[in-house]
């Protein structure tokens, strides 16, 4: 795994808690919740886990990182368009950079030469952070501790960080290639991958205009629920009846029961 994606999600019922998923966090923290240390609100959940507040600040700490970062998540490579990126973030006011460091999360792939240039000359005086690799149990302070998921990819065949982000409540500012657009939708604040301007334009704005912010994060938890190991069994269920000739009212009264 090169921190590209952890998997399709798993969701059903779950006691009130503050839980997680065990490769995925499952709730997103607001500012004030890490301020007052109040709890966030639950999630529902399934093969969850205890997932404290104090757990998530251990991991934080451990990875030198403060709530409210901007997040990258995928290997360093050319169709990631990670220079984009960082040329875009790089002209955000010192101010904002400072509030929201830029962190990415991914082991470097191919080709990738030009793009470590750039974080070593640009990273420190920046606010840039390159993590690297990490482990899957990072991941669920990671995205629900960041501020939004930056996603400039220019091919992708599916865009799992996306979901993954959604699936804790978070942001989610991403390219407008069809697989992207196809899984989020308009819960999403798409973008051409070429345009710096205008990625420089969404990123300052995520970072300033909070009831901008606060939209972007209403309602993704319920497309990340679409995209489940049992919704996915279903759908591949159904494609076999059709291409059998099979009745498909079974997979309805499947459905029913499951």
């Amino acid at each position: 795994m090169k921190n590209g994606g952890l998997g399709i999600l798993t969701f059903s019922p779950h006691p009130p808690d503050l839980t997680r998923v065990q490769a995925l966090g499952t709730y997103k923290p607001t500012m004030e919740d890490f301020l007052t240390m109040r709890k966030p609100k639950p999630v529902q959940t399934q093969h969850a886990t205890p997932f404290t507040l104090p757990q998530l600040q251990h991991t934080l700490q451990s990875l030198q990182l403060q709530p409210g970062f901007l997040l990258h998540v995928g290997t360093l490579e050319p169709r990631k368009n990670l220079l984009l990126l960082l040329h875009a973030y790089c002209q955000l006011p010192t101010t904002i950079r400072q509030q929201h460091p830029l962190v990415l999360v991914g082991a470097h792939g191919w080709n990738s030469q030009t793009i470590h240039h750039f974080i070593h000359t640009h990273a420190l005086s920046h606010h840039i952070r390159w993590l690297g690799y990490l482990p899957d149990h990072y991941f669920p302070a990671l995205y629900s501790a960041a501020h939004a998921l930056l996603f400039p990819t220019l091919y992708e065949g599916f865009g799992m960080p996306t979901i993954e982000m959604m699936a804790c409540g978070g942001a989610v500012i991403a390219s407008n290639i069809p697989p992207i657009a196809e899984t989020v939708g308009t819960h999403a604040h798409l973008l051409d991958p070429h345009d710096t301007d205008a990625w420089r334009n969404a990123m300052l704005r995520v970072c300033t205009d909070r009831d901008w912010w606060q939209s972007l994060r209403n309602g993704v938890q319920s497309v990340a629920q679409r995209f489940t190991w049992t919704h996915c069994a279903q759908q591949t269920l159904h494609a076999y009846r059709i291409t059998l000739g099979i009745d498909t009212n079974l997979d309805q009264h499947s459905r029913r029961c499951a």
